[in-house]
């Protein structure tokens, strides 16, 4: 068993480049790689299918997210770019 040390969001590129930032994710030090609960996925309100070695998530807004094949190791292995986030600033002129 290993302990959870953090909660929170991460912001990531999808499927057609656009970013989308699950919350709640879980932050464990011990960990090596990276997971994905299909469980938690499910809770969050994403959507999962798995048929014939296929994994498809679509989330909430039923935009597919990701689609890929079964590897050998029987894993599905999802290739991610985190997102860097961008902060945009208008400021409106002042009225003469």
């Amino acid at each position: 068993m290993v302990a959870i040390q953090g909660c929170g969001s991460i912001l990531f590129e999808a499927k057609k480049g656009e970013h989308q930032c699950p919350s709640e994710v879980y932050y464990i030090l011990r960990l090596t790689a990276n997971i994905a609960s299909l469980g938690q996925l499910d809770e969050g309100g994403c959507k999962v299918f798995i048929d014939d070695g296929v994994l498809w998530i679509w989330v909430q807004r039923r935009q597919l997210v990701a689609c890929v094949s079964r590897s050998p190791g029987r894993l599905y292995l999802l290739r991610m770019m985190v997102a860097k986030p961008v902060c945009l600033l208008a400021h409106r002129g002042d009225k003469a």
